[in-house]
This record gives C-alpha cells, structure tokens and sequence, in this order.
C-alpha cells in the first residue's frame, strides 16, 4: 500500500496474556466476510477495505505471527480527513474484540 515516502498509521494485533492466539484461517475468514473488504488473490497477504460512496480505503495486512503479534497488522495512509479514521478504526476494535485481541500502535 505505501512507497518509503508515504506516512502510515499502522495498528498491530496482539493476543492478550494467557489467551490464544487465533488461527491464521480464522482471521482471514472473518476479514473475508466484512462489508467492502476485498480479499487478495493468489496467495496474496493485504485485505483491502473499501467504500466506493466515501472513497475511504484501509488494508489489513497478514504475516507470520510473531510472539504475541498475531499476523495481523491495521495500515492506513496518511494524511487523511477525519472520517477515514471514524469509518475505519470501528473495523479495528470490531476485530479486536471478535478474537479478543490487544491493539498496540505501531506507527
């Protein structure tokens, strides 16, 4: 989604203490079922949300967990207006609780 000289917000997923982590299936099933989220083709890793009538648009990016990051990560390209943030973050905390997972601001 970003070049070297784009600003990201970028939210990392990360299992809470003494929970499990989701499965990697799991997380892209739900992803897969959200209103204006495309899922990637052929093996790819970005989830990309869009809504044509805002022309807000985010991604969920997938890799291989780590510890206690899930695989999961939250980027959006800044600067944007204020609704970007309030049509987006809800996916966030929505996914969050789904799995419930902790959410650490990466950048």
């Amino acid at each position: 989604m970003s070049s070297p000289e784009e600003l990201i917000f970028e939210v990392a997923f990360l299992s809470r203490a003494g929970k499990s982590a989701p499965r990697p299936e799991e997380l892209r099933r739900y992803l897969s079922q959200l209103e204006g989220v495309t899922a990637p083709r052929g093996g790819g890793s970005v989830y990309r949300y869009r809504n044509p009538d805002t022309q807000v648009a985010c991604d969920f990016v997938t890799y291989e967990s780590d510890q206690d990051y899930v695989g999961l990560s939250f980027e959006i390209e800044l600067p944007r207006p204020l609704f970007f943030a309030l049509e987006t973050l809800p996916l966030v905390v929505a996914l969050a609780r789904e799995f419930a997972l902790n959410v650490e601001i990466v950048s």
